[in-house]
C-alpha cells in the first residue's frame, strides 16, 4: 500500500493539489479522465481503484470476444474503418 500524500499524488497525476482535497473531502465529482491520471499515477487501473474485479469466467469472455472484434475489424475497407473510429471518438465523448 502506497503511503502517498496529497502532494504527492497531485504531482505524479498532474492535478491541482486543491482538486485532490476537494475529491478526498467530497466537493469535488471524480471525472473519469480525473480517475484515469489517479490510476496511472497509481500504476493501476481505474476499476481496480473503484474496486471492480473481474471474473477469470468474465476475463477470458472480454479477451474472445476482443479478439472476434479484432478480427472483424481487420476485415473492414478503410473507409468503413475511418466510420467506425468516428463512432468510437463521439461515444466516448458522450460518457466523459
Amino acid at each position: 500500500m502506497l503511503k502517498w500524500s496529497q502532494e504527492k499524488l497531485a504531482e505524479e497525476a498532474n492535478l491541482t493539489l486543491k482538486h485532490i482535497s476537494r475529491i478526498e473531502c467530497g466537493i469535488a465529482n471524480l471525472h473519469i479522465v480525473t480517475l484515469n491520471r489517479i490510476a496511472l499515477a497509481f500504476k493501476t487501473s481505474p476499476a481496480e481503484i473503484l474496486g471492480f474485479t473481474i471474473s477469470p469466467k468474465h476475463k477470458a469472455n472480454v479477451e474472445i470476444l476482443s479478439g472476434d472484434l479484432i478480427e472483424q475489424l481487420k476485415k473492414q475497407p478503410k473507409r468503413q474503418l475511418e466510420i467506425i473510429k468516428l463512432l468510437l471518438d463521439e461515444l466516448s465523448k458522450a460518457v466523459e
